[in-house]
């Protein structure tokens, strides 16, 4: 059950000289998380509990930084109210930035509210408050120019923390993907042939679909033995990607042909698919700065009741990790619990995220440029000084400007990061120097 509350007033501000405003949109919500047993605990919102209702809303003023900058978004608020209809306990579960969450509580500490109630008695709930920053609006012409000073002091205030660093820093080395890369020893092998045995379930055009997978995109290297055993492997994967998670399988090679020193073989494997295992659910918690958990679970592309599958699973997380890192979770972690019920044959996946603080950009080096490119790409950079930091506008900067890449066989990554954990900033160095050869 959610209340939405409306803004009572506006409040006027200025991004980059257009004319701008801030409104303040609540939503309640209830909070799973809250004890109902306890009558002097908060209770949780729910048929018997109506939820609090927002009577006297004042709203936040902007912080200096963020108006300067243009910020605009939602922080969520977690708090209790009381009986009495005054907010308590008020944290930041979902930040912003640059001032505007500290905004949010001191608005939010002024706030009056009907209390919640339980067989019409007053009584404590916790609940959680979105508070939305939004722009648009008018301001009389003295504060219009006032404003636009401060915006153009404080983007070339930014900008000052965008450096050409020296090149007189330690020499970049060329680290190549095959630099400790041995030599395979033994003759090169490859599948001439691949057949499967057994009571199979699997359908003949997902097991076509393996063996053309394996015989097509697979060399293998070392002796007989080794070659089968690889195979094996890859064939049980591909077993437990169909949610055979207990599949087992063993099989026998003969030499289909040989050509020079290249080996072709015809490999016969013995499956004992076991039963198929189906997915029950995806489920997450402990996540505050998306709290759309619909949106995280279509980040992986497989359906509740489809064959398990893990590959697709470990997909999903990294997808997850992507979609933080975009925002400045950086730390960010996620543990999935797989949950087996061997009755039913479902799995459950249970993610606990850890996300970690939110790092925002303090400084960029530039390294390997002259002069004219420094002050052309600088101008171009997509993630600034006071901004969050955003790796996937990193790497778009980078494939933007390949040109002034040097065109070396260098592995190593382009751009590095500097982390300064206690004030949660974090220093972006891009590296345009030709590297040496160790």
């Amino acid at each position: 059950m959610r209340l939405e509350v409306k803004p009572a007033r506006w409040i006027v501000i200025l991004l980059f000289c257009a004319l701008s405003a801030v409104g303040v949109q609540a939503q309640v919500s209830k909070d799973p998380g809250a004890p109902a047993t306890k009558p002097v605990a908060p209770l949780k919102i729910g048929v018997d509990v109506t939820p609090p209702r927002a009577i006297d809303r004042p709203n936040p003023e902007y912080s200096e930084q963020a108006r300067a900058a243009g910020l605009q978004g939602t922080c969520v608020l977690l708090l209790v109210v009381g009986a009495g209809g005054k907010p308590r306990d008020i944290t930041v579960v979902r930040r912003l930035g640059m001032g505007l969450d500290e905004k949010a509580v001191e608005a939010i500490r002024a706030w009056t509210f009907e209390p919640a109630r339980k067989e019409g008695v007053p009584v404590a709930a916790k609940i959680h408050v979105e508070v939305s920053f939004r722009l648009g609006g008018k301001l009389p012409p003295e504060r219009l120019k006032q404003l636009s000073k401060a915006n153009a002091e404080f983007r070339l205030r930014m900008q000052s923390l965008i450096y050409r660093a020296s090149d007189d820093r330690p020499p970049r080395t060329c680290r190549t993907s095959n630099a400790d890369e041995k030599e395979p020893s033994g003759p090169t092998i490859k599948m001439a042939k691949l057949s499967f045995e057994g009571d199979l379930t699997m359908s003949a055009t997902e097991r076509a679909q393996v063996i053309s997978r394996l015989i097509s995109q697979r060399t293998y290297s070392g002796n007989r033995e080794e070659a089968t055993s690889q195979v094996l492997e890859s064939v049980r994967s591909a077993w437990e990607d169909h949610g055979y998670l207990k599949v087992k399988v063993h099989g026998e090679a003969k030499a289909s042909s040989t050509i020079s020193a290249n080996e072709r073989l015809a490999i016969a494997v013995h499956v004992d698919e076991g039963p198929q295992y189906r997915l029950e659910r995806i489920a997450f918690k402990n996540n505050r700065a998306f709290l759309n958990k619909d949106a995280l679970r279509s980040l992986f592309l497989i359906k509740d009741a489809e064959p398990y599958n893990g590959t697709l699973i470990t997909e999903g997380l990294a997808k997850i990790r992507s979609a933080y890192a975009q925002f400045g979770y950086i730390n960010f972690t996620a543990a999935p619990e797989i949950i087996i019920n061997d009755a039913s044959r479902k799995v459950s996946v249970d993610v606990a995220i850890e996300e970690g603080k939110m790092f925002f950009v303090s400084r960029v080096d530039i390294m390997g440029l002259g002069e004219p490119e420094f002050r052309k790409v600088r101008e171009e950079l997509f993630v600034t000084p006071g901004q969050p930091y955003n790796e996937r506008l990193v790497g778009l900067f980078l494939t933007r400007h390949t040109k002034l890449l040097p065109n070396d066989t260098s592995s190593e990554p382009r751009s590095t990061l500097q982390r300064n954990e206690a004030d949660s900033t974090v220093a972006i160095t891009y590296d345009f120097r030709i590297c040496h050869v160790e």
